[in-house]
Order: structure tokens, then C-alpha cells, then sequence
């Protein structure tokens, strides 16, 4: 861990220069009154991919207060979602959030089941930008964060993380044959398994829209025999996010997210640039490697009814080591959105995101903000 602020800092002084969030952690947080408020929302979720060719199913998120007395709490979260795609592959992923005690005990996280096809496009920056093989995942992961509060709006806790990956159908000769001398840790699956210890500093004035306040997650999770793991490794990782309201009701939100692993990691395990929470435009895992830093930045805005408008931007980089923080491997990300207020009390969100990478697009139909 000797190196994981001279990494941080090393990363933040070249992507952002003088960037800084604006206001400093110990600034008090407002109390935000809300009414007793439960609900459900049912939308349906849709794709295409060439890998998957259609992919369907639905999406369903509910939130409620496990307090009955609880009038001023933040409100705790499910979010299951299941699909299917005409190539027969299937997807399984329950999100959670929950509260407990007026906020004093939290926890979130996931429980998901995957047997799906991916790409993977090698490790690092250097891969030709037309190289890729398939293979496919047969995977149950999970993912739980349990805190409990320091002080106010602070947490300490643990983290534990538990995947077992069959990985099947590789392309014969490429980087993930077994028989491959690429050496690529990860191609005979297993299982990762691990537990340490995360902070988080949590004082958003709403978990689905925030408008105010900031998000600060520092976890820190080792993997080894004595944790059920078959690969020793251990990850850093920082999440920071800062969220500002102006000119009235626009809003203004930032996130950094760091990411540093050591050890004898899988190639699944890797830090991922892409998706559509971080780094929008790529598809998941376009770029690979022990490290990952990005900065996301977000304007929103009401437009009318329960219409708003999204524009966004980040930059990230993929590395192996801090020779290889440089320009010519920064990957920038930029894009505009439309978003539906299915929730106007708890300001609950579906956004049609369109983004643009390097010579790459993406599209995005989805509940909930990127972050």
C-alpha cells in the first residue's frame, strides 16, 4: 500500500492539474425532510451487440424505508434487472441498497448471475484497435459492503467480494487458449474470493439524483488461500464524487475513481474502462490493466415537465506502471442525454445516454444517473 497515494496523486496532478472539489468534507450537511414515500417502477431494458445480436428482458427498482418511524431517512433500494438475447445467453444482476436504524448501519452491494458472451481486447493500451477475440462467462458474483457510523455522515466497515468464473469457448491459438503461451492469468477461471476493510463519507442530499453533497468511498480488499481465493492479489480503490447545485435547479456533479491492484490478478479481475457508469462510449473492458484513473464530469439540467438534458465528459487512462501515465494513452469520453423523471419526490431517473470514446459509441437506456 506504500505506493497507493504516490499513485494517486501521480494520476490527479497529470489528468487534472489544479482540479480540487469545492467544498472541504467537514462542511455540515443540511437536513433534508422527507415524507414516508414507497414505490416500484417496472421499465423494460433492451440492447444490441454483434456478440449477442438482441438482447431484452426488464428492469425493476423499488425503494422503501425500513424504519417506520423514519421520516427524514434516506430511502433503502432494490434493483433487480433480468434479460435474455437470441443467442441464448442469459443475465441475472440484484442490486441493493439498504438502510437501517435512522442511517446508523448500511449496507449495499450485489447479488448476479451471468452466463454470457464477452471481448476481450488484451491488456494495456498497445493492442491493434481492430484486435479482439470472443469468449464466454459463466459466472455468480458477489459483492457486499456492510458500515456502520463513525460520525456523522461517515462510515468504517468491510468489503467482501466472491466471483466463480468458468470461462468456455475461447478462440483456439488466441491469448485465452489454455494452450496459448501468451500467459494470461485467468483463462482457466476459478475462483476470487477476498475481504478488507473501506471508509465512506456519504452526505448526497438524494441516492438517486443528487443535487448536493458528496460521495468519498476508500476500500481496500485482499485476496488469498486463506480467504478461499485461487489467485493472491489485493486492490485500492478510491471513488470520490462531488455534486453542486447552481443557478437554480442545474447541477453540477464530478467523480474521480481510482483503481490499483497488486498480485497475480485474472484478466476479469482487471481494472475495466467503460460500461455505462464510467467512461461512457466504450464498450466494458475495451481497455485493461492493474490500474485504472479516469475524472467524469456531468452537467444537468430540468428542460420541461419531467424532461431534463444531460451533458457529459471525462478522461481516463488504463496502466501497468507509472511510466505509462502519458498523453498518447489518456482516452477521453464525451456526450449528451435525454432523462424522464419517472419519481418527481424522490427524483428517480430513467436517461437515454448517447457517448462518444476514441473511434468508439455508445448507447445507453437505463434507471438511474451514471453517478
Amino acid at each position: 500500500m506504500k505506493y497507493f497515494w504516490l499513485h494517486v496523486v501521480t494520476v490527479l496532478f497529470f489528468l487534472l492539474g489544479h482540479y480540487s472539489f469545492s467544498q472541504p468534507l467537514t462542511e455540515k450537511p443540511q437536513k433534508i425532510v422527507l415524507k414516508k414515500y414507497n414505490g416500484v417502477f417496472i421499465t423494460p431494458l433492451f440492447s444490441y451487440a454483434p456478440e449477442t445480436r438482441l438482447a431484452y428482458g426488464a428492469s425493476l427498482i423499488a425503494y422503501f424505508r425500513t424504519d417506520k418511524n423514519d421520516s427524514v431517512g434516506r430511502p433503502s433500494v432494490l434493483h433487480p434487472f433480468i434479460g435474455h438475447t437470441q443467442n441464448h445467453q442469459s443475465f441475472n444482476e440484484n442490486q441493493f441498497l439498504l438502510f437501517f436504524k435512522k442511517e446508523k448501519y448500511y449496507c449495499y452491494g450485489d447479488l448476479s448471475f451471468f452466463n454470457f458472451p464477452y471481448r476481450f481486447y488484451g491488456v494495456g493500451n498497445d493492442n491493434p484497435r481492430t484486435y479482439h477475440e470472443n469468449y464466454h462467462a459463466r459466472f455468480f458474483r458477489v459483492r457486499i459492503s456492510m458500515l456502520r457510523r463513525v460520525v456523522k455522515r461517515l462510515y468504517a466497515g468491510i468489503k467482501i467480494n466472491f466471483d466463480q468464473y468458468t470461462i468456455s469457448h475461447v478462440v483456439h491459438g488466441g491469448q485465452l487458449d489454455r494452450n496459448s503461451p501468451s500467459g494470461i492469468v485467468g483463462r482457466y477461471g476459478g475462483i476470487n474470493s477476498g475481504i478488507g476493510p473501506m471508509l465512506l463519507y456519504d452526505s448526497r442530499d438524494n441516492i438517486f439524483s443528487s443535487t448536493k453533497g458528496s460521495f468519498i468511498e476508500l476500500a481496500s480488499v485482499f485476496n488469498s488461500k486463506f480467504t478461499g481465493s485461487n489467485y493472491k492479489y489485493q486492490f485500492f480503490s478510491l471513488d470520490a464524487r462531488k455534486f453542486k447545485s447552481f443557478l437554480g435547479k442545474n447541477v453540477l456533479a464530478l467523480q474521480g475513481y481510482f483503481n490499483f491492484i497488486n498480485g497475480n490478478v485474472p484478466f476479469y479481475q482487471l481494472a475495466l474502462m467503460g460500461g455505462a457508469r464510467r467512461m461512457r462510449g466504450y464498450y466494458e473492458g475495451r481497455y485493461r490493466d492493474k490500474n485504472i484513473a479516469l475524472v467524469q464530469a456531468e452537467y444537468r439540467s430540468p428542460f420541461f415537465w419531467r424532461i431534463g438534458f444531460a451533458a457529459f465528459g471525462g478522461l481516463g487512462i488504463v496502466y501497468h506502471s507509472r511510466s505509462e501515465i502519458n498523453s498518447n494513452n489518456i482516452k477521453p469520453s464525451y456526450g449528451a442525454g435525454l432523462r424522464f423523471r419517472l419519481d418527481r419526490r424522490e427524483k428517480l431517473n430513467l436517461r437515454f445516454d448517447i457517448a462518444l470514446g476514441y473511434k468508439s459509441v455508445g448507447y445507453y437506456f437505463i434507471l438511474n444517473e451514471a453517478f
